[in-house]
């Protein structure tokens, strides 16, 4: 993703007043509600998110959560740092919630698959979660309405993982860190 964005920007085909949306996860923020820790960023400095993107942060028994966290979370650190550089364009991060009905159970072996999908149902059954619908319509207000949804901010559920959407500084400070944002867009430059 940021590769093709820095070519996009390079080769001018993404100019002023363009739009850059990544689609980020609760996992690289936590989800108290439902057991879900944040991923394992002590200071956000940029060695650290360099041992992110080298692997040498985590060990053969990590969840694989710290992993997909961690990574997700240096994407949305990565369209902060833009924003701040880029003010003539708009570089937004979403979360489009828990969503129901998507293709993530698809390779799991049966009885997982069986019973992934039905802890979503009774999840949307109990308002915890929403149709993969809601979560596609996150992106596109997100990409059209400029007016509402500001460049440089991380957008997702405002509590839970399905409702109102909000600022996402506010689970977790590091998110609005702006040394934390340009380590983790430092970092990742460093690996292209």
């Amino acid at each position: 993703h940021v590769l093709f964005v820095d070519e996009l920007m390079r080769t001018k085909k993404l100019q002023k007043g363009g739009s850059v949306v990544y689609i980020a996860s609760f996992a690289a923020r936590g989800e108290p509600s439902i057991g879900a820790g944040r991923p394992p960023i002590e200071t956000g400095s940029e060695e650290e998110f360099k041992s992110v993107a080298d692997g040498s942060k985590f060990t053969e028994s990590s969840p694989y959560t710290d992993f997909y966290g961690a990574v997700k979370l240096m994407g949305a650190l990565w369209t902060m740092s833009m924003a701040r550089k880029h003010t003539n364009m708009r570089f937004l991060t979403v979360d489009p919630g828990m969503a129901r009905g998507t293709q993530g159970t698809a390779t799991l072996p049966f009885f997982q698959k069986v019973l992934t999908n039905t802890v979503m149902a009774v999840m949307q059954g109990i308002g915890r979660a929403h149709s993969v619908d809601v979560g596609a319509k996150r992106y596109c207000d997100i990409l059209l309405d400029d007016s509402t949804y500001k460049s440089g901010v991380w957008y997702g559920s405002k509590k839970g993982l399905t409702g109102e959407m909000a600022d996402q500084v506010t689970h977790w400070d590091l998110i609005g860190n702006e040394s934390a944002q340009d380590a983790a867009n430092s970092a990742i430059h460093q690996f292209l």
